[in-house]
């Protein structure tokens, strides 16, 4: 990938924090929930999942990635880290396809093209840390569904699919 487009990573990053918001509007009372005792909780995996646009747009864009807002309520978190986003133009991001990424995953440090990053790495840190929030919303009786994941789908009023 020679050529990695600012509609690629910018736009795609904005509406997975959209559905984030949305998400967590709905998890008054359950920032403490974890699906294992050795997981992150709801908060935390809603503010790696807004983290993680930033730690994957701003070096594509040439640019410092922020530090996290460890210090504001949630929801702030998530509007914060848009705007951020939102600062970021589509010249930024001209070289990005011929720059290497070295990234902490895990444990290790890993050297990746940009791709690798993007396609491998990051978006899927991304969905990852979001469908945790998902996954604790819903096991906690939440009427989240499909439609509030993603954005896309869209299912009449009283919809199941155990009927």
């Amino acid at each position: 990938m020679t050529d990695l487009p600012y509609a690629s990573v910018v736009p795609v990053f904005d509406g997975y924090l959209a559905r984030l918001d949305g998400l967590i509007a709905r998890a008054m009372g359950l920032e403490d929930a974890r699906l294992a005792p050795d997981m992150f909780d709801l908060e935390e995996q809603a503010r790696i999942a807004a983290q993680f646009t930033l730690r994957v747009a701003c070096p594509l864009a040439g640019q410092a990635v922020p530090p996290s807002p460890d210090d504001l309520p949630l929801a702030d978190v998530v509007r914060a880290t848009r705007a951020q986003l939102g600062l970021l133009t589509p010249p930024m991001f001209a070289d990005a396809g011929n720059r290497r990424y070295s990234v902490e995953a895990g444990q290790g440090i890993r050297d990746l093209d940009a791709e690798t990053f993007l396609l491998q790495f990051g978006i899927p840190n991304i969905q990852f840390h979001m469908a945790m929030v998902y996954a604790l919303l819903r096991s906690k009786g939440v009427a989240v569904g499909k439609a509030d994941f993603d954005g896309v789908h869209v299912y009449e009023a009283g919809f199941s699919f155990s009927d």
